[in-house]
């Protein structure tokens, strides 16, 4: 976006003094999705098209997906 003659970035962890505490736990936790991203092959369950699978979560101790997606570690 450009306002007046000033140019505005969007930053999102902010910069400078205030900058976000959680900016590095941010950028590993990309390098891990990455990795689970390119490194496995996503299948969902038997019997499961895209159109109807459930997308809402399951509460417990941690949240999970009502239908869970199957990792298939890729062949080299």
């Amino acid at each position: 976006m450009l306002w007046g003659k000033t140019l505005s970035l969007y930053i999102p962890f902010g910069g400078g003094r205030r900058i976000c505490p959680k900016l590095p736990l941010a950028v590993r936790m990309l390098h891990l999705i990455n990795s689970l991203i390119n490194c496995f092959d996503w299948k969902l369950e038997d019997g499961v098209v895209p159109e109807t699978m459930n997308m809402g979560d399951k509460f417990g101790l941690t949240l999970q997906m009502a239908q869970p997606l199957r990792a298939i570690p890729k062949k080299s």
